[in-house]
């Protein structure tokens, strides 16, 4: 451990300096310790915890802010930045709050420091070229990444790495070159006594480094025997050295923490919170969209300081708090609206899964999601109020798509109903929408855009499936992800730069979280490695645990929804977790006089509905409370369906359908009344709705005393929902 605390001190010296390189400003600037704001409290510097330690006054106490920094000529110091006021803190952008106990790894820092209320938060030219130079000359010469690579890394090679490392890429080779049928086996007895062998060497390494820092398996803090240093330390700096190694992020951090004094703080909150830097690290990527740090934290700071839910869920990293730090890691890089270059607002894209939840409007385990899979969520490329439209339109047109179908194809399977296969048809001189999609058709491209969109809408996350000369999509469930729309060979598919089989294996070797801490570790000593071989080695010795996990999983853990007591919705029925079966066993015999109306629906006394009809649960209620669940009717194509109404006298109606469609220029329905011998046709022109629920035109029908025989039909057509018919006497009408 000796060696490892004087790395830590040498760490903790560049980094103290990069803190007050940070922090300066013009005239006795603000101690940039005033970063709890985000929700998350700061880690101290090891020099601050020690005195700490030794009974010195808080790091975060008020008129006496001590922070460990380090001078021009490299010697650290307690450098006291300025007493604070509490009228100066009532004015900053960014409140101060308590700071979460669930991310302190020493004692709870309460840092709250401000400048005088006369001075301001000023950059001057000095200081940008003080901090340009500091970070050309300490970080970008790269000596923060290589004490950190001597005294952590490198030591943790075991004697025999070279030899492990042929044997990686040897298993490597042939599990790509294998036959396929069991990704985590090879083929030949030689190479299976090469794997056992490989396993044990593999067992032997882990167990090394669990030894060697402990708490690589658990999140748990713990302390040092000696009470000098923190275990936990070396991961706050491994990860800092992550974000440092990859090109140009360094350059990045110092031009966006000179823009305002939020921005410094962004920058220190990011390099000094232990559980904010894994949360970004390890939720897929490497960190936030093309590495873009500073947008990233721009943005959190934004959702936070908008949503009281996302700031309060910070200490218990609840979905509130996870959904907001996935937004902002997503959207560090613009991403604009389907067919347009209007930018998505990545804080309304927030709000908007906020609102959305607490409305009940999510898929039931969408609380259970964790920041990995929300990222395929928020990065839906439709606009909020398409999003919002999109489950309007389901919940309409096809619920039981939302209630009636399993793991794989709930959602979309609005893809194989009703978007067919064809050249797609778009609306001329306008951008192309999810809306023009639905009714005009598409092949494999556009049909996969879709069902990622309906999915991602619900609060689902998708990753884009290319497979060879097809696109298709895959899409997160409560058993597994599935590929959709496309074969199921994980081994044939592949999204941007990543290969099906690979996503396979990550997404489930996540599901052991305690294990795939692991692996999150040996990516960090990859990434920091500076001799390539051996950053060749930790790579595949990650990768090597990521598959033996992944294999050991053979049934996903149950997820339990998080509950949203004291919450109600008009669509409670979106979190049924069990299937809704259709009853029809009720129906009506009534007999009708000429001057009430008739209301039908498909809990009506039907007669007749031929294999083209499909009868749905509503989600929303029936107007008579003493009824069932209002039912709904779909017609496909030619589909018909039959009712009959027995009045006590003739008499003449308005007949309206309320109806919903998303295709454009539907056809008409036509209307066939029996009465005896008398047979008349009637047709009723229906509306394209877009997905919402409308009326129809009246039309005026005369119904004779006794047993009428309504018929409803199509002679083709796509598909139509339809909620009731109403049957209002003309008298009544007028």
């Amino acid at each position: 451990m000796t060696i490892l605390y004087n790395a830590l001190k040498q760490v903790e010296k560049s980094l103290a300096n990069l803190a007050n390189q940070v922090g300066a400003v013009e005239q006795q600037g603000e101690n940039p310790n005033h970063f709890g704001s985000l929700g998350y409290p700061l880690a101290s510097s090891t020099t601050t915890m020690m005195m700490m330690r030794k009974g010195s006054t808080a790091a975060g106490s008020v008129g006496n802010n001590d922070c460990s920094t380090s001078t021009t000529d490299g010697n650290v110091r307690a450098d006291d930045h300025v007493n604070s006021d509490a009228e100066d803190a009532s004015r900053s952008t960014l409140p101060s709050t308590p700071l979460s106990a669930r991310h302190s790894t020493t004692a709870t820092t309460t840092a709250v420091a401000t400048t005088n209320s006369k001075n301001s938060w000023r950059w001057s030219q000095n200081h940008k070229t003080a901090f340009a130079d500091y970070h050309q000359n300490v970080i970008l010469g790269r000596s923060l990444q290589a004490c950190v690579y001597t005294h952590i890394v490198e030591p943790l090679l075991p004697n025999n790495w070279k030899d492990l490392l042929s044997l990686l890429e040897e298993e490597e080779k042939k599990m790509k070159s294998g036959s396929g049928k069991d990704c985590n086996a090879t083929t030949t007895l030689d190479a299976l006594l090469m794997s056992s062998t490989l396993a044990l060497d593999t067992d032997d390494v882990l167990s090394r480094l669990e030894e060697k820092c402990p708490g690589m398996m658990s999140d748990d803090a713990t302390t040092n025997t000696d009470d000098e240093l923190p275990l936990q330390s070396w991961k706050l700096c491994l990860m800092q050295c992550v974000i440092f190694s990859s090109p140009g992020i360094v350059s990045q951090l110092a031009e966006y923490s000179v823009r305002s004094r939020e921005c410094a703080m962004d920058v220190y909150n990011l390099l000094h919170n232990e559980n904010l830097l894994k949360d970004i690290l390890y939720n897929g990527g490497g960190g936030p969209k093309k590495q873009m740090y500073g947008p990233m934290m721009d943005i959190y700071r934004k959702i936070l300081n908008v949503s009281h839910r996302a700031k309060r869920g910070v200490a218990s990293n609840d979905i509130f708090h996870r959904l907001a730090l996935a937004t902002a890691l997503e959207h560090a890089v613009p991403i604009c609206v389907f067919d347009t270059q209007i930018v998505i607002d990545p804080v309304e894209r927030y709000r908007h899964f906020e609102e959305a939840y607490m409305n009940r409007e999510l898929d039931p385990y969408f609380s259970t999601l964790n920041i990995f899979e929300l990222r395929m969520v928020v990065n839906c490329d439709a606009s909020n109020e398409e999003i919002a439209w999109c489950r309007e339109m389901l919940g309409n047109y096809r619920p039981d798509h939302i209630m009636n179908r399993n793991d794989q194809w709930k959602y979309c399977m609005i893809v194989k109903s009703d978007i067919r296969y064809k050249q797609p048809e778009w609306a001329p001189n306008v951008p192309r929408t999810y809306q023009q999609l639905i009714s005009g058709g598409g092949k494999c491209g556009p049909r996969a855009w879709f069902g990622r969109f309906v999915c991602k809408s619900f609060g689902v996350p998708t990753w884009g499936v290319r497979q060879p000369g097809h696109a298709a999509m895959s899409r997160w469930s409560p058993s597994g992800w599935y590929i959709c729309l496309g074969g199921p060979n994980w081994k044939k598919s592949y999204w941007e730069n990543q290969a099906g089989e690979d996503f396979e294996v990550d997404v489930k070797a996540r599901e052991c979280v305690e294990l795939y801490n692991v692996v999150f570790w040996l990516e960090c000593f990859a990434a920091v490695s500076l001799d390539r071989c051996q950053k060749q080695f930790w790579m595949n010795l990650s990768k090597r645990k990521k598959r033996d996990i992944a294999a050991s999983v053979t049934v996903m853990q149950p997820r339990i929804p998080e509950p949203l007591d004291g919450i109600t919705s008009s669509q409670d029925s979106i979190l049924l977790l069990n299937k809704n079966k259709i009853n029809m066993d009720r129906l009506d015999s009534v007999k009708y006089a000429g001057d009430e109306e008739i209301v039908l629906t498909a809990g009506s006394s039907i007669t007749h509905a031929s294999n083209k009809v499909i009868f749905m649960n509503s989600l929303h209620q029936s107007d008579k409370k003493e009824t069932k669940q209002l039912l709904l009717v779909h017609l496909i194509q030619d589909g018909s369906i039959s009712f009959e109404i027995d009045t006590t006298c003739d008499a003449i109606y308005n007949l309206v359908a309320n109806v919903v469609t998303v295709h454009s220029n539907p056809c008409p329905l036509q209307v066939q009344i029996v009465n005896g011998g008398t047979r008349v046709n009637h047709e009723i022109n229906i509306p394209y709705t877009k997905g919402y629920r409308d009326t129809t035109e009246e039309i005026q029908i005369k119904l004779h005393a006794g047993l009428n025989n309504i018929r409803f039909y199509r002679q083709h057509g796509l598909g139509l929902t339809i909620e009731k018919f109403v049957f209002t006497p003309a008298d009544k009408a007028l």
